[in-house]
């Protein structure tokens, strides 16, 4: 200390000789305000003192630019005609150089009511840290040199710098996770623009962190996602500081404007395998005076208090990667189709299961696949199956006699690969190979469930057929969850292929009755269902009865809020607890598609025929009462749908019934209520 006061007071005393010798002898070459240090200051001092302007308090040496140097410098600068601002800046360094006096400029000799200006350029080196412009009556000079605080708006201005916690997306960080962020500083510039040009990272009182857990740290602007600067952790970069190991990030520039604030992140790559002992929580921190600015005065403005953010290392995510299995609303609905081949009963490709398989937590690699099928007549029906991953093959595979198709030994990468990316959804589709239908062949895929598979090619058929996924990190197995179910498509070799031709309509009408007060007991309400269908005849003529024949066409379902059939019907049938009406398909007003011949001539009353390749669109209604026939109440949450669809390929035979419907919701109305 002594050493450095002696040192002080020796520069100062030939600073003071300079001045004494001649007035011009030292030479500014920087711009000075308050927090300014060096020779330029001692200077300065020395010659403010000399003018009288400035009396050192005793035992203080000269060379820090302090309140009082300020005040000296305003009274200097107003007594020679300068903007008293206490910054020594442009003008007053070009006076002090120029001897102390204004006379050289010619501001002491200016007339009143004029503005002088210097005519000869003068140029002046701008000073390290600082963006220096020409201020008034400084026209025609230039100035030169760099700064380090660029941007800045406020030159000449002192600020406040404040920092707060700012938000965190997530303080749960896993192994291999890069730039996740681990604290935000919430930055404010009060009065002035403050250029940030350094952030220390204490990483807490353990070698762990830096040496096991994080690999790299950055610093990032979340406006717009830019990396300001960054530095990897090793034995160079982080340095001791009392029982805390620190990381100061330097080498950046940024700019917070006045009265604002802008946040800065710091983020950090994990490491992508940690060792058991050195998972759990960490105290990231910015300590008191981390942050660093500079005003536009060219004074350091720190950070006050402590920010810190807690953060929870776990595992790697592929360590825990997990593949969910779930129906697709796209599968195909339940629905009835024609062979393509009629003459070999074949529909060859038939889209029966779309489903989704979502890869959590890393890439997860599809090696093997087992898609189970089902039929009504047998399985032997089914020959082949295709996997598809939107619209592209991925491969195929035979159907066993079991019903079980494996998609087997799927490569990791190229042609016949299926690798779903992290955190993202596969659309797969299957197919399937239908051949040698005659009769009515319903046919259904599923992926089976699963409850929290988590090994390696895990059993889940009785014939050891197996489900085999890896992810990409370890090839270590996954997590498997869900199934999905698809529904049933009925394919058609000849007979009459149904399909919804629009929406089902509902209505009601009439109104309850009520006798002697109480509940009525009768009612003339009745709710009615229209469903639109489309009748093709597929391989052969189709005959059907309509609704007053002996063998109706339509039989029709009424179910409960639970989906329980409660009653079925024809027409003018009496369902449990419920009396029908009339559903009658017309033997006029029925819309018939262009080359339709739908007709009953020579058939038997109430009977027709729909010749092989084409179709007729009816609309069928259904009726029943509003209310019970023993007058309890009404009833609510039901529906109705078609139960069966029947009809013959050769006259006067049995009926064949299509009942593929009967399950499905889509060919159901509306819910419906009554008092």
């Amino acid at each position: 200390m002594k050493k450095a006061l002696i040192a002080s007071l020796a520069t100062s005393a030939l600073v003071i000789g300079a001045f004494a010798m001649s007035a011009s002898a030292y030479v500014f070459s920087n711009y000075l305000s308050v927090g300014s240090t060096g020779n330029d200051v001692v200077a300065l001092q020395s010659f403010l003192v000399s003018k009288g302007f400035l009396t050192m308090p005793a035992g203080v040496a000269e060379g820090y630019f302090g309140s009082l140097t300020k005040a000296a410098v305003v009274a200097y600068q107003a007594s020679v005609g300068l903007p008293s601002t206490g910054y020594v800046g442009p003008m007053t360094v070009k006076v002090l150089n120029a001897g102390g006096s204004t006379a050289s400029t010619g501001a002491a000799t200016c007339p009143a009511g004029y503005s002088c200006a210097p005519t000869t350029p003068v140029t002046f080196a701008c000073p390290s840290g600082w963006t220096c412009t020409p201020l008034a009556g400084t026209t025609g000079g230039t100035v030169t040199g760099a700064s380090t605080a660029t941007g800045i708006t406020t030159p000449g201005v002192e600020g406040i710098l404040s920092a707060t916690p700012g938000p965190v997306s997530n303080s749960v960080l896993n192994g291999g996770q890069l730039k996740a962020p681990i604290i935000d500083a919430r930055l404010q510039a009060q009065d002035s623009d403050i250029a940030i040009q350094r952030v220390t990272v204490d990483l807490g009182a353990s070698t762990n962190v830096f040496n096991y857990v994080f690999s790299n740290l950055y610093l990032v602007d979340p406006s717009t996602g830019a990396i300001l600067t960054s530095t990897p952790l090793n034995a160079s970069t982080v340095v001791q500081s009392g029982s805390n190991y620190v990381v100061n990030m330097t080498g950046f520039n940024f700019i917070v404007p006045k009265n604002t604030y802008m946040d800065l992140t710091v983020e950090a790559d994990v490491n992508g395998s940690i060792l058991t002992q050195f998972l759990g929580s960490y105290t990231v921190s910015i300590d008191n005076q981390g942050i660093r600015g500079v005003d536009g005065a060219g004074i350091d403005q720190y950070s006050s208090g402590v920010l810190s953010q807690s953060v929870t290392i776990n595992q790697s995510l592929s360590l825990n990667s997990q593949v969910n299995i779930s129906l697709d609303g796209s599968t195909p609905v339940t629905q009835s189709v024609p062979v393509i081949d009629t003459t070999n009963g074949n529909y060859l490709g038939l889209p029966v299961l779309t489903f989704d398989m979502l890869a959590q937590n890393d890439n997860i690699h599809i090696h093997n696949l087992t898609v189970k099928f089902a039929s009504t007549t047998s399985a032997g029906n089914i020959t082949a199956a295709y996997l598809y991953n939107g619209s592209t093959l991925v491969t195929s595979a035979a159907v066993a006699s079991n019903g079980t198709a494996e998609f087997q030994n799927l490569p990791d990468s190229g042609t016949g690969s299926l690798v779903i990316p992290q955190n993202t959804t596969a659309i797969l589709t299957v197919k399937a190979d239908v051949t040698g239908v005659s009769a009515p062949d319903s046919v259904s895929a599923s992926i089976p469930s699963f409850t929290n598979i988590g090994t390696v090619s895990a059993p889940i058929y009785s014939n050891g057929l197996t489900e085999t996924f890896y992810n990409s990190t370890d090839g270590n197995a996954n997590t498997i969850i869900g199934g999905a179910t698809g529904n049933t498509v009925t394919v058609l070799g000849k007979g009459l292929n149904v399909n919804l031709a629009g929406t089902i309509g509902l209505s009601t009408s009439g109104s309850n009755s009520t006798i002697g007060g109480a509940s009525p007991s009768t009612t003339t309400e009745s709710i009615t269902a229209t469903i639109p269908v489309t009748l093709t005849a597929v391989g052969s003529n189709v005959y059907f009865g309509d609704q007053a024949s002996t063998s109706p066409v339509f039989t029709f379902n009424v179910y409960d809020g639970n989906g329980n059939v409660i009653g079925q019907g024809t027409s003018g049938a009496t369902i449990t607890g419920y009396t029908s009406g009339s559903a009658v398909l017309p033997q006029t007003g029925l819309t018939i598609t262009t080359g339709s011949t739908l007709t009953n001539n020579g058939l038997a009353a109430h009977t027709w025929e729909l010749p092989q390749g084409s179709n007729v669109t009816l609309n069928p209604t259904f009726e029943i009462s509003g209310r019970l026939a023993n007058g309890v109440g009404g009833f609510s949450s039901y529906t109705i749908g078609l139960a069966s669809v029947n009809y013959q390929t050769t006259y006067g035979t049995a009926a064949t019934p299509l009942t593929f419907m009967a399950s499905s919701t889509l060919w159901r109305s509306s819910s419906f209520s009554t008092n």
